[in-house]
């Protein structure tokens, strides 16, 4: 059981991050001048220090929006090519360099106000790719453990960082440097395994996907979806942050679709809803929710 104290350094948590999200103003194509590496640290930093409310996905996006979201896609892209030919972690390396646009410094709207509305279910919840780990600090509480899983060292030791910064228990958040589509119970902390069989495939009462699904390959989109049946336990939940929403075929981030989600997802859960969300600024009018129920 957590003392009454740690259950409100959590919702202490919760509510300042709520408190972050505000609407930031935009900087023109013409303020700054910097590599195509240093804009994307840029948008970041813009992002988790404005100030306001966070907006619903209804307004189309701005060009000096656009044209910023197009020079950090290239950006990856570059990096991805160079690190591939030398046969290492694109990922690992995109950290190591800053290239980071996905990562905002602080949860998602979207997530925090399923949170706040209490939809999303206690016990163990995942986070894959969970970027610098805000996500992580909004989920954690007393009565839900949150994993996040991601491939690169870097990212890891960032969200180990972010956790201890924001002060949340070992026992309600932590993060394995892991392959999302292989990690077993064995890789998870000893206190939060549910399964005596260390190669067993972990299950969770929630997934929270965001900016992961979309930096895979098209083509392995099915396995994707056949590992999300395989973790998310009958009747729990898959909550799908889409992004980015559109028909483009360069990536990553490559387009989604909601349609697309309902393809893939319809054999092992039931849609629960689809909708408009709360977004980043420069993310308004590119991103919807699901919330998804595992099958019986």
């Amino acid at each position: 059981m957590m003392t009454s104290g740690r259950t409100l350094a959590a919702v202490q948590r919760v509510a300042a991050i709520t408190r972050s999200f505000q609407p930031l103003a935009v900087a023109t194509a013409a303020s700054t001048k910097r590599t195509l590496a240093s804009a994307s640290i840029v948008s970041l930093s813009n992002s988790s220090s404005a100030k306001g409310t966070a907006t619903p996905s209804t307004s189309k996006i701005s060009p000096d929006i656009q044209a910023r979201l197009d020079m950090d896609k290239k950006t990856m892209q570059s990096v991805i090519a160079e690190s591939t030919a030398k046969g290492e972690n694109a990922w690992e390396q995109m950290w190591q360099e800053g290239v980071t646009p996905w990562d905002k410094g602080t949860a998602s709207p979207a997530l925090v106000k399923l949170i706040n509305e209490g939809r999303i279910p206690e016990g163990r919840v995942l986070v894959p790719g969970c970027g610098g780990g805000y996500d992580l600090v909004a989920l954690a509480s007393p009565t839900r453990f949150a994993v996040g899983v991601d491939i690169s060292p870097t990212a890891v030791a960032k969200v180990r960082e972010t956790l201890a910064t924001h002060q949340v228990p070992a026992d309600q958040a932590a993060v394995i440097a892991a392959d999302f589509f292989t990690f077993t119970e064995s890789d998870l902390p000893a206190h939060a395994t549910t399964s005596a069989v260390g190669t067993a495939t972990p299950q969770f009462d929630a997934i929270f996907d965001y900016t992961f699904k979309c930096a895979l390959p098209p083509a392995w989109r099915p396995r994707w979806a056949a590992r999300m049946a395989e973790l998310v336990r009958p009747g729990g939940t898959l909550v799908t942050l889409m992004y980015p929403l559109g028909d483009h075929l360069d990536g990553p981030p490559f387009a989604v679709t909601p349609d697309g989600y309902r393809e893939l997802l319809c054999d092992a859960f039931d849609e629960i809803e689809v909708s408009e969300c709360e977004s980043f600024p420069a993310r308004v009018g590119r991103e919807k929710i699901g919330v998804w129920k595992r099958k019986a």
